[in-house]
């Protein structure tokens, strides 16, 4: 998968989550491998710990931060607890420093959820870290909120409760508000769409203050399409998203977030084929993996969109489309 912040120009970032907790930095346009970071300590003669990194973040030329979104239940070292934001320095490989979310857990009827840090961006000299809470098997979700951490690490995480919300994994920039981010709840886990929209919401949060600003609500209709994965903002009350219909039907669209207005992009052949949107220059990109193409929509300043001709990809073994993300050379 790809990080939520783009990284330093002329750098491709691939995250590699459960299994193979790897880091891969590739170098654009050469597309030779710089690095790969291990997301936990190789200790001998203990089984590894899979971390299953969620996002990674740059913080100057050598520091790079991963969420871990697993604990360790049995950990020998506090490198490898998991539930966690770890440090990388880039040039020796190492992870250097740890910090831990456990503070962030909840308690439900005796079971621990665990705060599970996911994605992750920076405004300004905050990091903003969206919080998926869930139990270890995945079947309980806590309460929503979002995690706030000093970008200097000088202090733990502090959590904004999100009123009414759930599963709030998924963070993502204010392209209009250097001190601003939309925070996306999707829902408890394993629940049918019309319990799941019920907590479904977008929080606009000012990382600075600690403070929500504004609040989307998923539509009481069962026929409107309610946010499904995390969105791409296109402006402070605009953003694209990919959603479902209470009878499954998956579509990308434009969504006002402070009338509630949805305009249809792209309807999707089959559940889980529309991917991770980007937008560059008003080109606005969508990978939809069922019909192997990049739909391709130009925006103009008022936002109303057109289509352009799609972009065809290959039939051949290669994986379908899943994420798109604008890199600078």
């Amino acid at each position: 998968m790809l990080p939520t912040d783009p990284p330093p120009p002329g750098e491709l970032i691939l995250i590699d989550r459960l299994g193979v907790d790897l880091v891969t930095r590739i170098a654009l346009p050469e597309g030779v491998i710089l690095a790969q970071h291990p997301t936990t300590l190789n200790v001998p003669g203990e089984a590894a710990f899979r971390a299953n990194p969620h996002d990674a973040l740059f913080l100057g030329a050598d520091r790079l931060l991963v969420t871990r979104f697993e604990p360790n239940l049995s950990p020998s070292t506090a490198l490898n607890e998991g539930n966690d934001l770890v440090e990388i320095d880039v040039e020796t490989n190492s992870l250097i420093r740890r910090v831990s979310f456990s503070g962030l857990d909840q308690i439900v009827d005796g079971e621990r959820i665990y705060a599970r840090p996911s994605r992750i961006t920076r405004r300004g000299e905050t990091l903003v870290v969206g919080l998926a809470r869930l139990s270890l098997d995945f079947r309980i979700t806590g309460d929503g909120a979002v995690a706030l951490i000093p970008a200097n690490l000088t202090a733990p995480p502090i959590g904004l409760v999100l009123p009414n919300a759930s599963g709030c994994s998924h963070v993502a920039p204010d392209p209009d508000n250097a001190d601003r981010a939309f925070v996306t709840c999707l829902g408890p886990s394993f629940s049918e769409e019309a319990t799941r929209r019920l907590e479904v919401a977008i929080f606009t949060v000012n990382a600075d203050a600690g403070t929500i600003v504004d609040t989307y609500r998923a539509p009481t209709q069962d026929t409107l399409p309610a946010v499904g994965s995390g969105v791409l903002p296109i402006g402070h009350d605009k953003v694209v998203a990919i959603g479902r219909t209470v009878d499954g039907l998956e579509s990308a669209y434009l969504l006002d977030l402070s009338t509630g207005e949805q305009a249809t992009l792209l309807e999707a052949e089959a559940p889980y084929s529309l991917g991770r949107p980007s937008i560059s220059a008003n080109r606005l990109l969508v990978p939809d993996a069922s019909r192997r193409i990049i739909a391709r929509f130009l925006l103009d300043s008022q936002a109303s969109v057109s289509r352009e001709p799609d972009l065809q990809l290959s039939a051949g073994p290669a994986l379908p489309p899943r994420e798109i993300q604008h890199l600078q050379n």
